[in-house]
Order: structure tokens, then sequence, then C-alpha cells
């Protein structure tokens, strides 16, 4: 894509959601007419975690910041990107882990992790520890994102990676793909989440 001059490359980072499965489209005719003709009318009801989603610290504090606080500058940022191959039983990606590939991170930045975890509910998915989210507040990450099914080790038994990032004010993108078609390690980031009060 050409803009103001410049060649950009798009990669759509979202997941796709399945009508029926993670979505519920429910669409009839309306009696109302539109100049002679009948309008559509359409519905839509979304489960919970599914498809690519916005996460923020109202998730799990009831006097945390929701969607639709965050503003456009928050969302449409510069990025780095890090790629993690994790060997052998590892699955935890750590403060030391973000450390060693740190070079390229700017305060302010958002920061995506890419695993290159395909979704197989028996395969172990990594996670991130609690000094993990910790390492993310200190450097002024604005906003994380993953590929991983879960950011957390577990619900009742996690490492505590959301109230660290949440407690920061860090909103998360999760159910991500494509990571891996990022060749930069730098690149420009656009986040457009339902605008729903």
């Amino acid at each position: 894509m050409q803009f103001c001059g410049r060649y950009f490359r798009i990669v759509d980072i979202t997941s796709e959601s399945e009508n029926k499965k993670d979505i519920t489209i429910i669409s009839f005719w309306n009696k109302l007419l539109y100049l002679g003709c009948k309008c559509k009318h359409t519905s839509i009801y979304i489960k919970s975690h599914r498809g690519a989603y916005l996460e923020t610290s109202a998730h799990i504090f009831r006097n945390g910041k929701h969607t639709h606080e965050i503003p456009l500058d928050k969302l449409i940022l510069p990025v780095s990107i890090m790629s993690f191959k994790l060997a052998g039983n590892k699955r935890e990606i750590t403060a030391e882990d973000f450390e060693k590939q740190s070079g390229h991170v700017k305060k302010g930045d958002a920061l995506l992790a890419c695993t290159s975890y395909k979704l197989n509910l028996k395969k172990p998915f990594p996670y991130f520890s609690k000094d993990a989210a910790d390492w993310l507040a200190r450097k002024g990450i604005s906003l994380f994102g993953s590929d991983t099914p879960r950011y957390d080790s577990g619900f009742a038994t996690g490492k505590g990676f959301f109230l660290s990032a949440f407690k920061a004010e860090i909103p998360i993108i999760a159910n991500l793909r494509n990571l891996d078609k990022i060749k930069k390690k730098r690149a420009l980031l656009i986040v457009l989440p339902l605008n729903i009060k």
C-alpha cells in the first residue's frame, strides 16, 4: 500500500471469528421500507474471548479502564516485535527473555511477542511470567499482544501476569495470528476495537 509517498506492507494480525461458533449473527428483512425497499436487520452476539480482542484493566479491577476510555493515540502507535522460540519443556517467557531482545524497544511502544504457537489444545502453550509484566511496566510499554492462547499459566493458579500488567494500565490484545509474517523489529500498529461504552 502507498501512503504519503511511501510504501507500506500491511499484515492482518486478527484471528477470524466463525458464525455459530464464536459469534451468532441473526438477520431478517425488516417491515420498514426505505424508498420502497425492504431493509435488512442484523444482530450480532459475540462470545467472550473469541477472535482478536482488546482487554483492559476493567477485566480484573472494578475501577479499571474500559476500552472506550483508551485514546486513539494509545491504539495507533509504534510497535516493537520480539520472536521467541521455546526449546524443550520451556513454556514461560520471562523478563530476562524480554531483556535479551530489548535493544529496539522504546518507551511508549506497543510490544508484540511472537511465539509462533499454532492453536492445539493438546500441546502446551507459552505464557508470560509476572516479572515479564513488571518488565513491560518498567520499560513504559503502552500495549501488549501475542499469538499464544493464554498469557498466564492458568486462571486460578496463574503467575500474576494479568494483575501486574493491568495494575500498570497496559491493555492487552489477544488471540493474534500472523505475527511471524512481520519481518521487521519495528512497525506501526493500528488497533481499532468496537467503540462500546
